[in-house]
């Protein structure tokens, strides 16, 4: 917590891959559990978003982009 009485959320874990496919494009897609959030509140995000702010997530193998 900071004076603001907030905080910063950060990703904990990598629970799933896959990709999002629209009519022009494929996009790798990530789901993500937060701290202090339960699974049920996990939420997708963009992989190379997150590549760049928690790569050290990402040591684990995820099968749909070969990561």
């Amino acid at each position: 917590m900071d004076e603001s009485l907030t905080y910063q959320e950060v990703a904990n874990e990598i629970l799933d891959c896959k990709e999002r496919k629209t009519r022009n494009e494929e996009t790798a897609m990530v789901k993500v559990l937060w701290s202090n959030h339960k699974v049920e509140e996990s939420t997708w995000e963009v992989e190379d978003a997150m590549k760049e702010k928690y790569a050290h997530l990402f040591n684990q193998v995820c099968l749909v982009t070969g990561a």
